[in-house]
């Protein structure tokens, strides 16, 4: 099973990129015929997301992807609008530094976010 997206607005050779690849064996080395049934748009684990049956009918097997939930992320960086270099406000030691504050505020949303989310997801 191929997972591609279209790149750009104009269809070439090179209008689409691959973004996922899922063989059977990956899934279960016994699976025959994966992938030639595919059914999706049910929420079948009541997270709040669409998710995806494949078919292996040679096998007699089904096989459930879980979505997991999609998270948006609003950034938003401030800065001091001017620093004075020559005056400096902080010391580590005996050397005399400039400092100045950075606030940065994110905002998450989502459908059915789960309580905590890991930064290691992609």
């Amino acid at each position: 099973m191929f997972f591609l997206s279209r790149v750009g607005s104009h269809v070439t050779r090179d209008w689409c990129r691959l973004l996922q690849k899922l063989s059977g064996r990956s899934v279960n080395p016994g699976l025959q015929m994966f992938g030639q049934s595919i059914s999706g748009n049910v929420d079948m684990d009541g997270n709040g997301y669409a998710d995806v049956t494949i078919g292996a009918f040679m096998s007699d097997s089904v096989v459930m992807l879980r979505t997991r939930p999609v998270i948006t992320v609003d950034v938003s960086i401030f800065l001091p609008v001017s620093i004075n270099i020559s005056m400096p406000q902080c010391h580590e030691g005996q050397q005399n530094l400039n400092c100045f504050n950075v606030t940065v505020c994110m905002r998450f949303r989502g459908r059915q976010l789960p309580g905590q989310i890991s930064e290691d997801k992609s």
